[in-house]
């Protein structure tokens, strides 16, 4: 039954041509459910809560609610109001329709408000007891680098996604949809994207073709990410949702803060934002060495290459959590880029300990971006590394290091395992 629907949404993305057709015209926009936006503390993202019954429906259903019970203490009881109140004569005022729905809404918005207040209590209580939080991230799906069959990769994916649930990890993961389109593998690939789905992970749009925004005209560049949500928004409706994250690819922003202000309006317009990085641990770049290896049967370099990566990712943690801060002077909500490859797959779990034993807990994406760090800085740097973002326009300096020499090196040997 899944490889029929995987099946169907392939056949949706094309025409009678055999070319791939967008899902929606650059024109288009993305429904939007109703919501109530509230004024959060300077500095942060407003709050918006998504409404899934009409206001209208809710009013219908209190004002039958009263017709039946209205005066009894037990309905005032029901809907909160105290009991003392709900005897003062205050049954006239709900079988008045206007001012029946005036007190749904403001029941409503007591209860949210309720909500927003003690999130925003949680994350100033951890801010003010320097909590250091992160959210996992990964990029490149189904597969970062140089492609393999389908068996193999579905080996690779069980790993991975076995990897995330036992460490309990909250993940997002960017999409490239062109690498879904492997003559025969189609279907499949497809359905490889369906279980990182179903594991929980929130998919994201990454462009379909991995382009860079510095050499893409805006235009083009707004093209390959419509064209590159066509089978995540499928595959994410079939659960009642929709992608609401784009990641930059090569973290690349617009070359002008003009341009990239005009594409953030762009996808903002389709229920988009996006998700920009702090920690780059360089995964893509060990993966080539690991890769090589693992083709070669050779499980003691595999191993060496292993443990560099963990030594280089803590070594690249302690310098990100020296400039957050330097820059502000606590800890910032980290996000971390990771990669869908096999070199994760096989050290998750290692990766996951070693965050743990730096004092992180896991957080989601959507949880780490509320933090005001997420804010554009005065200046503007083509850049979605946010650490580097606010170390240049603050003036200060950010040198991260780099991998080990012979990591380095057997990258810039082999441009095709890329």
């Amino acid at each position: 039954m899944r490889e029929v629907r995987s099946r169907k949404i392939a056949n949706q993305v094309r025409g009678a041509d055999g070319r791939i057709k967008p899902a929606v015209e650059r024109s288009g926009t993305s429904a939007k459910q109703p919501g109530i936006e509230l004024s959060p503390q300077s500095g942060q993202q407003p709050w918006k809560f998504a409404l899934s019954t009409d206001l209208s429906i809710i009013n219908d259903r209190l004002q039958s609610a009263i017709g039946r019970g209205a005066g009894s203490w037990l309905f005032f009881r029901w809907i909160g109001v105290p009991s003392r109140a709900s005897r003062l004569g205050w049954k006239s005022i709900f079988r008045r329709p206007l001012r029946g729905l005036f007190l749904t809404l403001a029941c409503i918005l007591v209860v949210i408000n309720l909500q927003a207040a003690d999130v925003r209590a949680q994350q100033t209580s951890a801010a003010d007891a320097g909590e250091k939080q992160i959210a996992i991230t990964f990029d490149d799906l189904p597969l970062n680098g140089k492609q393999f069959e389908l068996d193999r990769l579905r080996v690779m994916t069980d790993k991975l996604l076995t990897a995330i649930k036992r460490e309990q990890v909250p993940v997002t993961g960017f999409v490239n949809e062109s690498l879904l389109y492997v003559p025969g593998e189609i279907e499949g690939r497809i359905e490889l994207l369906r279980q990182w789905r179903d594991a929980g992970v929130e998919l994201g749009n990454h462009t379909f073709a991995h382009v860079g925004f510095k050499d893409t005209p805006i235009g083009q560049y707004e093209d390959d990410f419509v064209r590159g949500e066509t089978i995540t928004r499928a595959l994410l409706k079939e659960k009642g949702s929709k992608p609401r994250y784009f990641r930059h690819p090569f973290l690349q922003m617009g070359p002008t803060l003009e341009q990239e202000q005009a594409f953030e309006k762009f996808i903002a317009e389709r229920a988009y934002r996006t998700a920009p990085v702090t920690i780059d641990i360089f995964d893509w770049m060990f993966r080539v060495a690991y890769v090589q290896a693992r083709t070669q049967g050779d499980a003691q370099r595999m191993k060496t290459i292993a443990a560099e990566y963990l030594k280089f990712a803590n070594i690249k943690f302690d310098f990100c959590e020296r400039v957050s801060n330097a820059l502000f002077g606590r800890p910032v909500n980290q996000i971390l880029l990771l990669h869908a490859n096999e070199l994760n797959a096989d050290n998750f779990d290692a990766l996951a300990q070693l965050i743990k034993a730096r004092g992180f807990h896991f957080i989601t994406l959507e949880q780490a971006l509320t933090d005001p760090f997420y804010q554009f800085p005065d200046r503007y740097k083509a850049t979605s590394d946010w650490l580097n973002l606010w170390a240049y326009s603050k003036g200060q300096p950010f040198d991260p290091p780099a991998p080990p020499e012979f990591i380095q090196k057997f990258y810039a040997d082999n441009p095709g395992a890329e």
